[in-house]
């Protein structure tokens, strides 16, 4: 499914809410859709901010895997993303075990938002271009490397 068929729409037109599909009835609904489509990242389809937050309290995981924009091994992993970083480090914070996923292209690049450090993360998945001498560190450093 691409981003464009997850992507909330945009409505203009007051006059075309009246034929909009929904759950909800009224303005309410186009509140409740105005303020979703505030938080919506269509470029990895992901929702963040308070109302995502606020989904994960009391909730407790086994496995988290996750997708990483960067991942230095003297730092960790990062986002360009603030809250999403933000959402992230509570989702790592009720994981048993924190996977990294990340293509080799990935690993070494840096970005502004650290998510986790190198010692929260149990295990990197990334494929086999990955540069040796940075899955050395990594593995030195506690993280198991999947080389997929």
């Amino acid at each position: 499914m691409s981003t464009d068929e997850c992507a909330l729409p945009r409505i203009q037109d007051p006059a075309e809410r009246e034929h909009e599909p929904g759950l909800l009835v009224g303005e309410r609904r186009h509140r409740i859709l105005d303020l979703l489509r505030e938080h919506l990242r269509p470029e990895s389809n992901s929702l963040s901010g308070h109302m995502a937050e606020s989904a994960l309290a009391g909730l407790q995981a086994d496995r988290l895997f996750l997708g990483a924009d960067g991942l230095d091994p003297e730092r960790g992993v990062m986002t360009p993303h603030l809250p999403e970083a933000q959402l992230n480090a509570q989702m790592i914070a009720i994981s048993r075990q924190v996977i990294a996923v990340a293509d080799s292209s990935k690993l070494l690049r840096r970005n502004i938002s650290l998510i986790a450090r190198v010692e929260q993360l149990h295990m990197l998945i990334t494929d086999s271009d990955a540069n040796p001498t940075l899955i050395a560190e990594l593995r030195r450093r506690g993280v198991e490397v999947r080389l997929a």
